[in-house]
């Protein structure tokens, strides 16, 4: 591009933050998976002791589908360049097998060129690293040019020239086009390089050295140097990692939800609650039994005195706790839970009662993990619990080319609790790293596997080089809770027209009702005179075998007038009312078959004499005026 080399600047390491790559070079290094430097999930796997480092290899990369990118022989300090099918971009994972030169392999190694991982210049996967992607390189072919001038007074003969560079020296005298120089004249040699900015980072020394011999007298000598200044990348790369496992070694990623259900019929030995002092009314769990009484307002302080015994009266607790606080009972050996625990809930300062619980633990009552009982709830049962202990190991990796030392390791942690943050560089055990050099961070935490909510650890490294701008890492680490326990609570409420509860519903102050009714209702319940239960004479006759399941019900005062008329099944109502005042003292009602109008059944009903739930035949007297034995109720679920 014309730019004099000692202008050259390095370009920024990352290949891309979020597009797609179309092309990168890889240098050939040799060497295990043990030397990579990278800030990716690396896969990378060596067989029978990885690649030599002297050796020629063969390399095959592709995509995870086989489709062919690359396949050919390379040198160690070889660079290839693999680019996309078709002119699109690489695939998001290029997988690539080095074999020797008997076919053996000896490493796979697969690179996320998504865009979605960091991919930065000089990243070293296994026995290959990074040296350009797109139109980031540290690659610059650079042209020299060497010029001999003579600038004596007698003709020359140029007889060395020597060029030294990165402790090689070189022998360009056959390059000359003349060696012979007269007065004045000059001549010009181009030399290629392939300078490795990356590399070279300290900078570049090119010394000519040139010796010419005059027809007489003594011979002259030259030495010119040509300085690449260094790269102002100060090579600072430093990587984070995170591990989780709980105290059996599992990874925290694959430990599994406890059943919830506590008791399969065996005897409970022994239980763990978390006081988070709430009031009864926020009891939740499945126990039809369970006995929870508030005093004085409920245990509404930070801490409060447990005391509970067993079904024998036996002290098996007794101790303060604090909201947030997890005991378990009995609290010593020796002592057994029996059928169920009962606890008083004390005021710490007082002594006076707050609360009082009784929590079936005999396993034949049903009992979750997660129920709750008034201010407690419950976490764990014998072996099932709800809450693990688990340590997290932060890995700290130098992946730069310049030592550095660790300034900050922020750790932020989201759960149902909510969100915290902590700057855990105290607990970093070398803070100095050198190029290659790994240190770490360990902290432990609680965490409640039973809620199907995400427990994120997100931590951030920063370190400074011995110069230049710092550097840093971002990871994150999610625990997923996958509870597969089905738990369902069911509650009804049941309320009249007025919101009054079902079982507060009073019956109606009397039965008999009032003379002059201005409507009755009865229920059709098929029935034949037989089954008449008044105090009024037996005016009923059955006609036909009696009343069918469904029939058509009409009934008219004494003069013919219709008052009512419908057709019913079992069980349903019939509403009697008159348009123009009280209902005639008798009633006169015909029960049809409703297909062929055959008579079944003939009523005579004396509307002074009424108390509800009388039976006259195949109808059941249910209210009379505001006096009504059906009540209109609504169940919600």
């Amino acid at each position: 591009e014309g730019t004099d080399c000692d202008e050259i600047e390095a370009p920024e390491k990352q290949c891309s933050e979020s597009d797609k790559i179309d092309v990168i070079s890889l240098e050939y290094i040799g060497g295990s998976c043990d030397q990579s430097r990278n800030t990716q999930d690396e896969k990378c796997e060596d067989f029978s002791g990885g690649p030599s480092e002297k050796d020629i290899a063969k390399i095959y990369c592709s995509d995870i589908k086989g489709n062919e990118l690359f396949d050919d022989e390379v040198s160690v300090g070889e660079v290839i360049t693999i680019r996309g099918t078709s002119g699109g971009p690489l695939p998001e994972e290029l997988a690539c097998n080095v074999e020797d030169d008997e076919g053996k392999l000896k490493q796979t190694v697969e690179i996320n060129t998504s865009g979605s991982q960091g991919l930065f210049l000089q990243d070293i996967f296994g026995s290959l690293k990074m040296k350009s992607c797109d139109e980031k390189s540290c690659l610059f072919p650079l042209t020299y040019t060497y010029t001999l001038r003579n600038i004596g007074s007698t003709p020359m003969e140029i007889t060395e020239v020597e060029r030294t560079r990165s402790d090689s020296t070189k022998d360009l005298l056959a390059l000359l086009p003349d060696v012979t120089l007269e007065e004045d004249a000059f001549v010009s040699v181009n030399e290629e390089d392939l300078f490795d900015i990356c590399e070279e980072e300290g900078g570049e020394v090119t010394t000519l050295s040139v010796e010419a011999d005059p027809p007489e007298g003594l011979p002259c000598f030259d030495e010119f140097s040509y300085v690449i200044p260094p790269s102002a990348d100060p090579g600072c790369r430093v990587r984070v990692d995170i591990t989780c496992e709980d105290e059996e070694g599992t990874d925290c990623t694959k430990i599994e939800s406890p059943p919830l259900q506590c008791n399969d019929g065996e005897e409970i030995e022994s239980i763990s609650f978390t006081f988070v002092g709430g009031s009864c009314e926020e009891s939740k769990n499945t126990q039809d039994d369970d006995e929870c009484l508030d005093f004085n307002g409920g245990p509404l302080f930070e801490e409060s005195r447990f005391v509970c015994v067993n079904a024998n009266l036996i002290k098996i607790f007794d101790d303060t706790v604090r909201v947030g606080m997890q005991f378990t009972i009995p609290s010593t050996t020796g002592v057994s839970l029996t059928d169920n625990i009962m606890c008083d809930v004390l005021n710490v300062e007082d002594g006076i009662k707050r609360q009082f619980l009784k929590i079936d633990t005999s396993g034949q009552k049903a009992l979750y993990l997660r129920d709750v009982y008034g201010s407690v709830q419950l976490e764990s049962c014998d072996d099932k619990s709800c809450i693990v202990t688990v340590d997290y190991t932060y890995m700290l990796e130098n992946v730069g080319s310049n030592d550095m030392e660790i300034t900050e390791l922020l750790r932020e942690r989201g759960s149902i609790t909510g969100t915290t943050s902590e700057d855990l560089i105290n607990l970093v055990q070398d803070t100095t790293l050198a190029v290659g050099e790994t240190t770490e961070a360990k902290e432990s935490e609680v965490v409640d596997i039973c809620i199907d909510l995400e427990v994120i650890t997100n931590v951030r490294v920063e370190a400074d080089p011995p110069s230049g701008a710092p550097c840093f890492d971002i990871e994150e680490y999610v625990i997923q809770p996958d509870p597969k326990e089905c738990r369902v609570f069911v509650d009804i409420t049941c309320v009249d027209e007025d919101n009054t509860n079902c079982d507060d519903i009073p019956p109606p102050p009397s039965f008999q009702c009032d003379d002059n009714l201005d409507a009755v209702t009865f229920t059709y319940l098929g029935g034949k005179c037989s089954q008449s239960f008044n105090s009024q004479k037996n005016n009923c006759e059955d006609f036909n075998g009696g009343p069918l399941i469904s029939s058509s019900v009409q009934c008219r005062d004494i003069d013919g007038t219709i008052l009512s008329q419908s057709v019913v099944t079992l069980d349903e109502a019939i509403t009697v009312k008159s348009s123009s005042g009280p209902l005639p003292k008798i009633l006169s009602c015909v029960i049809s078959d409703s297909g062929d109008g055959t008579v079944l059944q003939s009523l005579q009903i004396d509307t002074t004499e009424l108390s509800l739930i009388d039976t006259y035949g195949s109808l059941r007297l249910e209210s009379c005026d505001e006096k009504s034995c059906i009540v209109p109720i609504t169940y919600t679920y």
